[in-house]
This record gives C-alpha cells, structure tokens and sequence, in this order.
C-alpha cells in the first residue's frame, strides 16, 4: 500500500496544505501577496519572474478557491469616471413614525444611508496612505449640519457608524450639537479616512445633480438629501448619488436606492 492509500492522510494537515500550495509558483504567489496586502495582477505577475499568464491566472484561481486569497475586480477602464443618478426613495413608513413620535428625520437618513454602504464591499473600496487599493471595514458617515452662528453655511461632522440605531443616534446627537456651535466648515481636527460624504438640500426637492472639476479621484459613494415631499399618498425623498465607475455597476447603483427605501422602511417595526 502506497503511503497516499493511508486513511491517515485524510486527516493528515500538512497533506491538506501542500495539495492546496504544492507546486512551483503558489509559495511565491502567497509570499507576494501577503508582502504587498493589495497587489494588481500584472503587478504581480511582474514580482514572479519566468511564470506565464496561463499558469498565474490558473494558480489564482485555485488559491481564491481554497479560501487563501481574495480577489476584487477593478475597472482600470473607469478609473475616476463617476455615475451620477437621483432616484425618488418613498420614505412614508420612516416620515409618519418621525412625525409621530417627534424624532428627527435627519439622523435616521443618515444611518440609513451608511447602513447600507456598510452592507455591501463593492461601496467600501478605498486607498491606504500608500495609495493601494483595499476594502474598508466600515465607512463612517460625514454629513453637514447647518451652524448657528452663520445659517446660510453649514459644518461638516464626522459620526462613528455604528449597526444599532439607537446607538448610533445618540451619538450623532452629541456631535451635531457639537458642530452646530463650531464656528468653521470643519468641525473635526482630524478625520479617519474612512468615510462616506453625506450632505442634504432640504430646501429644494431635486431631480438631478452632479459635481463639476476634477474626476473622482476615490471609490467611496457620496450622498445627498432633498427636500421630503407629498406625492399622492406618499411622502418622499429625492436621493443623489456620485458612486465610481471602476467599482460600482448600474446593478450596483439601483441596488443602493432600492435597499434605502427598504431600510427606512423597516428601522422602526410597528
């Protein structure tokens, strides 16, 4: 009997890891990978001198497989295009319960907003100091509250995003007060990099919007708010969104809206 007939390799670890890293190129693969964190195919393929296109891609995708690395698509095709799009979200159940129990509005749009960002990895996608590509564990919105000693201009708040609501509220609170009575565009000295911008028109009721300049130079989606407003029986908000090209799609985008309407709609279960 041939010692790969033996029951006990099996369960033998050291069998299992060398079927799933055996070979000439998957060490160095793996070696590459972790000395970089974020690393570009022809990156990579350029640190791995003598390995085809045909071996790397196929070596890739056994290791993604095997759970040993993860692997993203990024458009380089798209690099800082922007998809700018404004959709009416019903906000009924959300507006009724707010007005019912004097709540405010704005805090609930807000987690609501980065509640969702936060569901999903392909709105999370960001650059380290280093400019490498790599996946936010959690984005922090960043939105605007309008000063007190200046009415027409507004301040800009970051909020440590937090899964329970009530949590969450309590906080923004705390620092919409805080930049409320800040006295600058920027409340905070410093910023975490990993935020979302959130801003709101509540005055105007918009159908569309986008930003002049430069190209979008990040991955991370920006948000902003209109003026709720009745249409029928209905109450409802207009939501803009600049999202990146190179890592949001149309199947992307439409999610994020639909997914707000149904989280507003559920954050406060009757």
């Amino acid at each position: 009997m041939s010692h790969y007939d033996c029951p006990c390799m099996e369960k033998c670890p050291l069998h299992w890891a060398m079927s799933r890293i055996g070979g000439k190129w998957k060490v160095q693969i793996l070696c590459s990978v972790t000395n970089a964190g974020t690393i570009r195919y022809n990156a990579l393929r350029g640190k791995l001198v003598g390995i085809s296109n045909t071996v790397l891609a196929s070596s890739l995708r056994e290791l993604e497989r095997d759970g040993l690395i993860l692997r993203r698509e990024y458009l380089e095709v798209f690099r800082q295009t922007a998809i700018y799009l404004t959709a009416e979200v019903d906000i009924t159940p959300l507006y009724r319960h707010t007005k019912a129990w004097g709540e405010k509005l704005y805090p609930a749009l807000i987690w609501c907003a980065a509640a969702v960002l936060n569901r999903h990895v392909h709105f999370r996608y960001g650059r380290d100091e280093a400019g490498r590509i790599g996946i936010w564990d959690v984005l922090h919105p960043y939105y605007t509250v309008p000063r007190r000693d200046a009415p027409d201009l507004f301040a800009m708040k970051v909020t440590r995003f937090m899964p329970d609501y009530d949590v969450f509220r309590q906080d923004f609170q705390a620092d919409y007060a805080r930049a409320e009575t800040c006295g600058r565009l920027l409340c905070d000295e410093t910023l975490p990099p990993n935020v979302c911008g959130i801003s709101a028109m509540p005055g105007l009721a918009f159908s569309a919007f986008s930003f002049g300049g430069d190209p979008k130079p990040d991955f991370t989606p920006f948000i902003l708010l209109g003026k709720v407003h009745p249409a029928g029986d209905r109450m409802v908000l207009p939501v803009g969104g600049e999202f990146a090209h190179a890592v949001n799609d149309g199947g992307h985008i439409s999610g994020f809206f639909k997914e707000l309407e149904e989280t507003a709609a559920k954050l406060f279960p009757d």
